[in-house]
């Protein structure tokens, strides 16, 4: 189900979309870019919920309507959305082809069509040069939505055609409130989870649920053999198991990131720089596509543990 757009904090891009939709003058092609878990998806489908609301279009839609309520339950017939298969790096070329012939088709409503792509930079070059005849030649009553944690990765034909918005952060009292509301944590661990998730409600559920906080904690105090012990489990993590290696690379990155984030909250501490720099040459390693027990054993020697 689509939430309500957190507007708290981020009351300048609820803004600039309110003035678009009201303007009538709607971009045919949307690109949401910002960091992990900021919501740049569950914006996508709240506004996809608004292009496809029946006293719409209208910013957000009016909540009530069939449309909207079907557009919320992720069950609109006008709605298509386009994912990255689980397991694989790039969204297969044929996927594209085929969501670019369904954007195409009548609409089953009548409002019209949205389709969402997210992860866009897993289109790769193929998938994005199947979208441009879309984008050169927007279809009438067919809106796409992409999301994308790195816009850079698209191509600068697919960036001119698009109407771009950055979806910033939580500011650090939005994200505290929102932690506290949903009791993720303890309250004596909500300030360090509120560190390490850098504004990102989508960073802080994963690092919960994956059972990242106590392995990360004694970074952020810096506290000596503790720090060695919880970097140990972090490269362990890495090697062996049954993931693919595309999941490993990923949660070695991500760690990786966790560890980059703990060790910001002490600079200027002395190691703390050196260590980071070691961090961002693992997290390099892993952007080439070498394999994480690699890089993770690498990272283990330069780190100083």
């Amino acid at each position: 189900m689509v939430e309500s757009w957190p507007l708290d904090g981020r009351e300048g891009l609820g803004d600039r979309l309110r003035r678009v939709f009201e303007s009538g003058r709607l971009p045919h092609a949307w690109l949401l870019h910002g960091a992990f878990g900021v919501g740049k998806r569950r914006l996508a489908l709240a506004l996809a919920k608004g292009l496809l609301c029946r006293e719409g279009p209208s910013f957000l839609g009016c909540g009530w309507c069939v449309p909207c309520g079907q557009a919320e339950r992720g069950g609109h017939p006008d709605l298509l959305v386009l994912e990255r298969p689980e397991g694989k790096a790039r969204i297969p070329v044929a996927l594209v082809r085929g969501l670019v012939g369904d954007l195409g088709k009548a609409a089953v409503s009548g409002r019209g069509r949205v389709a969402l792509c997210a992860e866009a930079e897993a289109l790769g070059v193929e998938g994005q040069n199947a979208l441009l005849k879309t984008l050169e030649e927007p279809l009438p009553g067919a809106w796409l939505i992409l999301t994308t944690t790195r816009p850079d990765a698209l191509l600068p034909t697919v960036r001119s055609r698009v109407e771009s918005y950055k979806v910033p952060p939580l500011p650090e009292d939005g994200l505290r409130a929102w932690i506290r509301a949903r009791g993720l944590v303890s309250d004596s661990e909500v300030e360090d989870l509120v560190r390490l998730a850098g504004g990102s409600p989508g960073t802080a559920l994963r690092i919960v649920e994956e059972g990242w906080l106590p392995r990360i904690r004694p970074l952020l105090a810096g506290r000596g053999g503790e720090e060695s012990k919880g970097l140990e489990a972090i490269f362990e993590e890495g090697e062996g198991g049954k993931a693919g290696r595309e999941e490993k690379r990923a949660r070695a990155a991500f760690a990786c990131d966790l560890c980059l984030a703990a060790l910001r909250t002490r600079f200027p501490e002395a190691g703390a720089l050196a260590r980071a720099e070691a961090l961002l040459r693992a997290k390099a390693r892993l952007d080439l596509g070498l394999g994480a027990e690699i890089v993770l054993r690498s990272l283990e020697d330069d780190y100083i543990l």
